[in-house]
């Protein structure tokens, strides 16, 4: 397995990162890593456990501006404090992705936020020596920060 593991200290509560978050339609006003997800709904924000089980589709661009076909994910874990889909390459056998986004609490208006993904399966052998995996660091540092100005201006660019 392999992981491509962010992290980053933002100053504003897990409240306010959440609800950023599970607001997909959204992300394409903050968000230039994940442009696009389409799901049955598109504010979850409220009440996001009642987005396990659901298949969504999402957008990717590319640091360097090209873009992804749409990649299929179901979501495991959706909750205040982390939302998790499982995606795969062709299939499972080939290459499974299961991406994960976290908020840690530090305290009232600090937060850890942790996005990182756990990579399977044939293709993902030798994948930290590509520049697959140093272009997925990279792609999720930049929604990372992108998050980070978001939430510290209180979500007031949405």
């Amino acid at each position: 397995m392999t992981r491509v593991y962010t992290e980053l200290s933002i100053n504003a509560s897990a409240d306010t990162i959440s609800k950023i978050l599970y607001q997909f339609q959204n992300y394409p006003k903050w968000n230039t890593f994940i442009k696009e997800i389409e799901s049955e709904l598109n504010d979850y924000s409220a009440n996001p456990e009642r987005l396990v089980g659901h298949d969504m589709e999402v957008v990717y661009t590319r640091y360097n501006g090209k873009k992804h076909a749409p990649i299929e994910v179901h979501v495991l874990h959706a909750d205040k404090s982390k939302l998790q889909w499982e995606g795969h390459f062709y299939s499972n056998v080939v290459m499974k992705g299961i991406h994960t986004m976290e908020i840690e609490v530090v305290n009232d208006q600090k937060c850890i936020f942790k996005n990182y993904e756990d990579y399977s399966g044939v293709a993902a052998y030798g994948l930290e020596w590509t520049t697959f995996y140093d272009d997925k660091v990279h792609d999720y540092a930049r929604m990372n920060m992108e998050l980070k100005k978001v939430a510290e201006s209180g979500g007031a660019k949405l």
